[in-house]
């Protein structure tokens, strides 16, 4: 992609071997980046936590979303007042829950499957903390799953930090960038959008048989009763990093 703001920095993004196509910005959005592509572009709220305005043109270019106007999310600003008097929001969480929405409006397969997922069962009790589209995603810098590393692409560590640190000296975590016998990322077992409860289900132990589809015979060889604890026993018992009855 190639674009050319006057002052603002100039992109040049090819992606697998496809043609360029040039981005014509409309000129509110280029009046938007003017103004919110200075680092110490930020605001105070009630809450006392600071809100960072910036939003890097350069990064915003080579996002999922640059051919998205900010009109596009941002629906509810009034150009002719923005910027002038107090912001309405009041935190930082105020902000995720008012956004979240918009979200739907493109990604509607995604959202079903998050609405239907752990997380959001956890927001619906009342959760300050379980993560919302923008906690995982940052929409003005969001890209391809395609061009971005593995680990830059799960922020689950955010909040399982104890889990992923030990998830990256497992079998799993060592054997990533392995082009050969690549392991699973977070999101290969528990899915990114429709998380569900470790313990609900039969999810991930089918999840675990798609890779290791040998399993189940080479269990028959020492584990009496094998059917019946692959029936019962979901394989993160005996194989998660933190299990108490660890089996490598």
């Amino acid at each position: 992609f190639v674009l050319a703001l006057g002052a603002l920095p100039t992109l040049a993004l090819a992606q697998d071997d496809e043609p360029e196509d040039e981005i014509e910005l409309a000129e509110e959005d280029i009046a938007c980046l003017e103004c919110h592509d200075d680092p110490k572009l930020s605001t105070r709220l009630e809450s006392g936590e600071t809100l960072s305005l910036h939003i890097s043109t350069e990064a915003f270019l080579s996002s999922m979303h640059n051919e998205n106007s900010c009109a596009d999310c941002h629906y509810e600003i009034d150009i002719e007042t923005h910027g002038k008097g107090e912001i309405a929001v009041t935190s930082k969480r105020e902000l995720g829950v008012s956004m979240a929405d918009t979200c739907q409006d493109c990604h509607k397969k995604k959202y079903r499957e998050y609405n239907d997922s752990v997380h959001a069962l956890l927001i619906e009790q009342g959760s300050d903390k379980a993560p919302m589209c923008a906690d995982c995603h940052n929409p003005h810098t969001v890209r391809s799953w395609k061009l971005a590393e593995p680990e830059a692409a799960m922020p689950c560590g955010k909040c399982h930090e104890d889990v992923f640190k030990a998830a990256a000296n497992d079998v799993h975590g060592k054997a990533t960038g392995n082009e050969e016998n690549p392991a699973p990322v977070c999101s290969g077992c528990h899915q990114a959008h429709g998380v569900k409860a470790a313990s609900l289900g039969t999810t991930l132990r089918d999840t675990c048989l798609e890779c290791h589809d040998d399993a189940a015979a080479k269990h028959k060889v020492w584990l009496p009763n094998a059917e019946r604890h692959f029936e019962s026993i979901s394989c993160p018992a005996c194989h998660a990093p933190t299990a108490e009855r660890r089996v490598n």
